[in-house]
């Protein structure tokens, strides 16, 4: 079926017909991965190295939907301006695909931007940032370094309560951080691929 209307649906749901309610898992299935791959397109901070797959994330989205007996997903078309089209339900499993992932992504998106506001700062990062596998930069980093990363990135800590916690001046956390920027850097040219970026964009 191409078209599901809400009625379709909650019949499907209340009559247990397994072969119908294969087809309509089946176009859930479609229409999440379609939510998964736009809410990632064009934000690597979120898609690089993150430890969660798609199959990860689409699984959040239909256990989401059928959770207390499709609570969510018999919510489809109940809306008093709802009008019916071809595509109204895969429209809304990416608005709860979108809804999902926000929840799961969102503190990876804040330390991301930080991050890359920081390495901006660099004149090479431009030719290099499509190759930062954040997960896997960071356990190549020393103990120390992960540390910085943390209170840096992660959970995002006011410089002076860092000088504070690591016992250091102001001077001294920013050559430190410093460091910990070219070490990322260095860890990006050294990951397959990183030459051919460069010389291509020169």
């Amino acid at each position: 079926m191409s078209e599901w209307t809400p009625e379709e649906l909650r019949a499907v749901l209340r009559s247990g017909d397994r072969v119908q309610l294969k087809k309509l898992a089946a176009y859930l299935l479609e229409a999440a991965e379609v939510g998964h791959f736009n809410f990632l397109y064009g934000k690597p901070g979120l898609c690089r190295g993150a430890q969660r797959t798609m199959d990860d994330d689409v699984q959040d989205t239909l256990m989401t939907l059928f959770k207390d007996g499709a609570r969510l997903l018999l919510k489809f078309g109940d809306r008093p301006d709802f009008r019916p089209s071809p595509d109204a339900l895969k429209r809304f499993v990416i608005g709860i695909t979108w809804n999902v992932l926000q929840k799961r992504y969102q503190d990876r998106g804040r330390w991301w931007e930080q991050l890359e506001h920081d390495l901006r700062s660099f004149d090479e990062y431009p030719r290099l940032h499509q190759l930062l596998d954040l997960d896997k930069a960071r356990s190549a980093l020393s103990p120390k370094d992960q540390e910085l990363f943390e209170l840096l990135y992660v959970e995002q800590r006011d410089p002076a309560e860092i000088c504070l916690l690591r016992g250091i001046q102001r001077n001294a956390l920013d050559a430190q951080k410093s460091r910990l920027l070219k070490r990322l850097l260095e860890f990006m040219r050294r990951e397959p691929g990183a030459s051919r970026r460069k010389d291509g964009d020169d």
